[in-house]
């Protein structure tokens, strides 16, 4: 799944920035960056390459290079390269995220941006407060029915301990939604891995695995 959204436009040329969903038997891959391009011509076409920020399963803690390659009849195929998992003993983390702020902007370019912040816990009631978070999410419409569309997100959460740096892009209606830890600052400086959550009663239950 690859979705674009226009950034930007000149009488000649189109700037996309692109959010990349590619599922392999290994695992689920996300990939982000920004194509520009002459006004009409295909992404395909510019040969365009983009940073894969991690993945699941067998991708898990690993980053690369995914390259757009003009196909056959204007088609677009995909190549990706991988580099090493990252060394490192696996850690986990779980915590809780109940939302205190949220504001939904309607824009006229890429969808319906909502943003968010809350405090995080060790419980989803009366729990020791851990820290806070912050982030945004965009809903972006699908032309297939069953997806319902989609939502990208990125989302800081600031434990005492440090910020671990999130992104991520899932179906709109899952009822499970996936993160890509990035990395971030204090005890998460270099960390890269995977983050599930579920949501009830406006409380997100988190869970990190990653490596440094």
């Amino acid at each position: 799944t690859v979705i674009a959204r226009t950034r930007t436009t000149s009488a000649t040329t189109v700037t996309y920035e692109h959010e990349m969903v590619v599922i392999k038997d290994g695992g689920i891959a996300l990939a982000r960056g920004y194509t520009t391009q002459r006004a009409g011509q295909v992404p395909a076409a510019t040969k365009a390459s983009f940073a894969i920020l991690g993945g699941t399963q067998d991708y898990q803690s690993r980053r690369g290079e995914v390259r757009f390659v003009p196909g056959r009849s204007g088609a677009m195929d995909l190549r990706m390269q991988w580099g090493p998992q990252a060394a490192g003993k696996s850690t986990k983390r779980g915590w809780f995220e109940q939302s205190k702020s949220a504001m939904t902007i309607d824009t006229a370019t890429g969808g319906e941006l909502t943003l968010d912040s809350g405090r995080m816990s060790n419980r989803r009631t009366k729990g020791t407060e851990l820290g806070d978070y912050a982030g945004w999410s965009r809903a972006i419409a699908s032309d297939t029915a069953e997806s319902g569309g989609w939502i990208t997100s990125s989302m800081e959460a600031n434990f005492t301990q440090g910020t671990m740096m999130l992104a991520g892009i899932a179906p709109i209606n899952a009822e499970t939604r996936t993160w890509i830890v990035l990395g971030g600052t204090g005890d998460f400086g270099g960390a890269s891995g995977v983050a599930t959550g579920v949501v009830k009663s406006k409380t997100w239950k988190m869970k990190a695995t990653y490596r440094q």
